[in-house]
């Protein structure tokens, strides 16, 4: 799900948590949220391709940026 429709769920109370999860092969990280039915919304672009980040801490800033203020870590 791309970046506006993540945040208006976000804003309508519809998803729940926020998780970034790296990459072990390349080193990079995505965004995954949780909806209130428990399923799980990977963040994409518009055009459907996962958000791939190349730190935690940009990983964390597009969690941030959909309103989030607490950032799960998952470690591999």
């Amino acid at each position: 799900m791309d970046m506006p429709h993540m945040r208006s769920l976000y804003q309508i109370g519809r998803i729940s948590n926020v998780m970034a999860i790296p990459n072990n092969k390349d080193g990079s990280w995505h965004v995954d949220c949780c909806d209130l039915w428990g399923h799980v919304l990977h963040l994409t672009t518009a055009s459907g391709e996962v958000c791939r980040f190349p730190s935690l801490e940009s990983a964390s800033e597009a969690a941030h940026d959909i309103g989030f203020q607490v950032v799960q870590v998952v470690e591999h």
